[in-house]
């Protein structure tokens, strides 16, 4: 049996990630990257944490920090 290579047939694009100061300025924020150098659709280049006293207000802040990361070339 062949095994299909991650991401194989989907666009590639190189890491290049946009935003990263603005979004690391929300406070208690932290930014976590994988150290790939190619994004596809779905692919999992890294996470936000955010720490906060409850889930919601920390969901709220995750989100702020991610809605300020885009990847150059994302549509």
């Amino acid at each position: 049996m062949t095994r299909r290579r991650a991401g194989a047939g989907l666009p590639r694009r190189p890491a290049r990630l946009l935003g990263v100061a603005e979004a690391l300025e929300v406070p208690d924020l932290h930014l976590h990257l994988y150290d790939k150098q190619h994004v596809w659709e779905r692919r999992k280049m890294g996470h936000v944490t955010a720490l906060e006293a409850d889930a919601e207000a920390a969901l709220e802040r995750a989100r702020l920090g991610r809605s300020k990361l885009r990847w150059q070339g994302e549509a």
